[in-house]
């Protein structure tokens, strides 16, 4: 199933019960990572590139905290692109690859009670529109993966 329709999945009761008995306290996003390549489950993203001038993808992660009650945000997020793939093709030059990518980020400073939220804002810089002409015949967009930074206290 697609992202949407299936949201966290079905609850399997004896595995939860297993996975609590050894749950070591932590702060965790939910979705834990952003894989936008894995069809046909990030469907539309993983069938939709990313070009200069589309609209943004715009994702939502939750933000938990088992702390406490009330939570902060102490940093803003950062996020760090580990690779893009044009045309099948990954590339790896790691500076040309946050200069193709504006990351924008909406959050919640405060995680009250318990949790809160991250928007993820992906727009194509104005540099992947010559990149990608040059570099693929014009056809193909940018799919890219990468880690975000939060810290929480």
């Amino acid at each position: 199933l697609r992202l949407y329709e299936q949201g966290n999945g079905k609850i399997n009761l004896q595995s939860a019960y297993r996975y609590i008995q050894r749950y070591e306290t932590h702060v965790s996003a939910l979705p834990a990572s952003l894989d936008l390549t894995a069809c046909p489950h990030a469907w539309p993203f993983c069938r939709q590139p990313l070009y200069h001038r589309s609209q943004p993808y715009v994702l939502n992660v939750t933000l938990l905290n088992p702390f406490s009650v009330v939570g902060e945000v102490v940093h803003a997020p950062q996020f760090e692109v580990k690779s893009v793939v044009v045309g099948g093709q990954r590339l790896a030059d790691a500076a040309d690859l946050n200069a193709w990518m504006d990351i924008r980020f909406s959050y919640s400073a405060q995680l009250w009670p318990w949790c809160g939220w991250l928007g993820v804002y992906m727009y194509a810089t104005q540099e992947t529109s010559s990149m990608l002409s040059s570099k693929s015949g014009g056809g193909d967009g940018a799919i890219v993966s990468g880690v975000i930074g939060v810290d929480i206290r």
